[in-house]
C-alpha cells in the first residue's frame, strides 16, 4: 500500500515557506522604497548631460559639414570621423555612470534573487510561478 499526503502535516509547513518568502519580499519593497534618490537623480542627470553633450556634437558637426561641403570633401570626412569619436565617448560616459548608480545596490539584490534561486525547489508551484516576476524586478 502506498502512502497518501497528509496535508496536517504538510501545509503548516507550506505556510510558512510562504509567509517567509512574503516577509522576504516586504523587505525587498522596503529596501528599494528606502534607497536614497541621489544615485538615480545622479544617473539621471549624468543621462541628460550626455545627451545634451551628444546633440551638441552633433549640431556642431551638422554645421561643420554645412560648411566643408563648401570647399572639400576631405575636410568633411575628417569632421565626421571626429564627431563619430565624441559621440562614442558621450555614450560610454552615460553607461559607465548607470552602472555606477546601478551598482551601489547590488550587491544586496543579488542575494535575495541567488537565496530565492536556491530555495524555489523546495516552494509549492504556486510560489514559484511568483517567482520569474520577483527575480524580473532585478
Amino acid at each position: 500500500m502506498h502512502q497518501r499526503c497528509d496535508s496536517t502535516r504538510t501545509m503548516p509547513l507550506l505556510l510558512l515557506l510562504l509567509l517567509l518568502l512574503l516577509l522576504l519580499l516586504l523587505l525587498l519593497l522596503l529596501l528599494l522604497l528606502l534607497q536614497p534618490p541621489t544615485a538615480a537623480a545622479a544617473a539621471a542627470a549624468a543621462a541628460a548631460a550626455a545627451a545634451a553633450a551628444a546633440a551638441a556634437a552633433a549640431a556642431a558637426a551638422a554645421a561643420a559639414a554645412a560648411a566643408a561641403a563648401a570647399t572639400t570633401t576631405t575636410t568633411t570626412t575628417t569632421t565626421t570621423t571626429t564627431t563619430t569619436t565624441t559621440n562614442n565617448n558621450n555614450n560610454n560616459n552615460t553607461s559607465d555612470a548607470a552602472v555606477a548608480a546601478a551598482s551601489t545596490r547590488i550587491p544586496l539584490l543579488n542575494t535575495i534573487q541567488h537565496f530565492l534561486i536556491r530555495i524555489s525547489p523546495y516552494l509549492p508551484s504556486s510560489c514559484i510561478m511568483l517567482h520569474p516576476s520577483i527575480i524580473s524586478t532585478f
